[in-house]
């Protein structure tokens, strides 16, 4: 599956990895805070990933589920 690339996880992780890392330049963050906000971070970018996956497939059986349905009461 080819997809645009701001629409992987790896993007998003990417992103937020160099925020961080701008913050840390910048003095915002420390170092170690760094560390610790860039790891919960990239959990939550690929827990958001495996949360809107599962959306979609929920969507996609509600969608199938109502044109089963709409198509037995018109063949009734």
């Amino acid at each position: 599956m080819n997809r645009p690339g701001f629409r992987t996880t790896e993007f998003w992780t990417t992103i937020v990895t160099q925020g961080l890392a701008v913050l840390t330049l910048i003095g915002v963050i420390t170092s170690a805070d760094a560390a610790t906000l860039r790891d919960a971070l990239a959990q939550c970018v690929a827990a958001a990933g495996i949360f809107l996956a599962n959306a979609w497939v929920v969507v996609r059986y509600i969608q199938a589920r109502a044109a089963i349905k709409t198509n037995n009461e018109l063949q009734s």
